[in-house]
């Protein structure tokens, strides 16, 4: 039985003070054209930030309507203003893809939340337990793995960019993944698929970043972009590569 996966949206306590709420919710149907937005947003959050009915097929105006309850004369109007705003981009597959979603979508397995909520309880009744006063211990930085420097290194050179392997967010991400079975070649072929795509894209350039590339929610996902560009050879190996790992950490 397949784990179930849970997915959240969550917008920051600042939402209705960002420009460009705010100038959404000065046009005629203001308020309206903002929940219509936010119901996109909800609707987008487990194909990470892509309006999609299922993997093959892409919602489209007559089918948003439907499952948000506006009119379609309401929805054309909208996705129209939506787009010259470039908060609804239209890939070329007709898929609509909303870029501000990217920092507001998160996601988490079932056993993973099985075990944060086992944490959870384990950690209010430590806290509530009385506790021997520990003895002072001299603090020792924990060394840092090489694989973030060769990563960020590597992110870089494609990039253009000057991140530094030293960032605690950056190395919190990249540990996470390589804990969960990915390798350095998987993070390259990542930054190789998405600075392809991304790098000359003004739209999409923002979000070229290690916090985007290597986020839970978003990293396997780009790897099997990645896999479905290779040559068929190549493709063939890393896929089993990529399914014999997963199968090794669903093991454990």
């Amino acid at each position: 039985m397949s784990d179930k996966k849970y997915f959240w949206l969550k917008l920051p306590r600042n939402f209705f003070d960002k420009h460009y709420v705010k100038m959404l919710m000065a046009k005629e149907n203001g308020v309206s054209l903002t929940l219509f937005y936010i119901r996109l947003l909800t609707e987008s959050i487990d194909h990470e930030g892509k309006l999609r009915y299922s993997e093959s097929t892409p919602y489209n105006n007559n089918s948003l309507a439907e499952i948000t309850g506006f009119s379609l004369d309401f929805v054309n109007g909208a996705m129209e203003i939506l787009s010259e705003m470039e908060l609804a981009v239209t890939e070329d597959d007709g898929t609509i893809f909303l870029p501000k979603s990217l920092k507001m979508i998160g996601s988490e397995s079932g056993s993973a939340a099985r075990v944060r909520r086992y944490r959870d309880r384990q950690k209010e009744q430590a806290e509530n337990k009385p506790q021997p006063k520990p003895e002072k211990k001299e603090k020792k930085e924990k060394p840092s793995r090489p694989e973030f420097k060769e990563i960020i290194d590597y992110f870089n050179e494609k990039a253009g960019t000057k991140y530094k392997h030293t960032s605690k967010s950056t190395q919190t991400a990249i540990n996470a993944r390589l804990n969960d079975g990915f390798s350095v070649n998987d993070f390259k072929a990542v930054i190789d698929i998405k600075v392809k795509k991304w790098l000359n894209d003004p739209k999409m350039r923002d979000y070229l970043r290690p916090e985007t590339l290597f986020a839970a929610s978003h990293f396997e996902s780009y790897l099997n972009e990645a896999i479905a560009e290779k040559p068929q050879a190549q493709r063939s190996s890393l896929s089993e590569r990529l399914m014999n790992e997963t199968a090794g950490g669903n093991d454990g």
